[in-house]
């Protein structure tokens, strides 16, 4: 009885987290409806012909900062994108919050409640790989506050 209660116990958590890692992936991959068109808006984009339009490119413009060789002035070009992909968001209904922390033992989403508005936050558990990278840490601030600031106003 205590087993056959262990191993129920361990498959909700198993399906537990499955369904938070599909939510995850869909999520850091999710193109607001308004991003989702062929153009291209910055130089930066036209130049590397990425469009900055999920939160996965931008996670990956922000590991591969060095090959890319951004400049200061690229990095506020970026910064207009990470403000423009939290107002899309909010406009298509994904209200999250962006969160990184330096152990690989947290959970990857929670939800939370601000002014009323249940808000989800997805948390990048990446030990040393967030530490190292502030670019990743000044993005998910930029969302944030634009993302909070979005609600506010509602």
């Amino acid at each position: 009885m205590i087993i056959s209660t262990f191993f129920i116990g361990l498959s909700l958590q198993s399906q537990t987290i499955e369904n938070q890692s599909d939510e995850i992936n869909f999520l850091i991959n999710y193109i607001p409806s308004n991003l989702a068109n062929e153009d291209y808006k910055s130089d930066f984009e036209k130049k590397h012909k990425t469009k900055v339009s999920s939160l996965n490119t931008l996670f990956s413009i922000c590991l591969a900062k060095n090959k890319l060789k951004l400049t200061d002035a690229t990095f506020l070009v970026l910064e207009n994108h990470v403000r423009e992909l939290a107002t899309e968001f909010f406009n298509d209904g994904k209200l999250l919050l962006l969160n990184g922390y330096m152990s690989d033992g947290c959970s990857s989403i929670k939800s939370e409640m601000i002014k009323g508005v249940k808000i989800k936050t997805l948390i990048w558990c990446h030990g040393d790989l967030y530490k190292n990278h502030s670019n990743i840490s000044r993005f998910f601030d930029i969302f944030n506050e634009q993302m909070k600031n979005l609600i506010s106003k509602n």
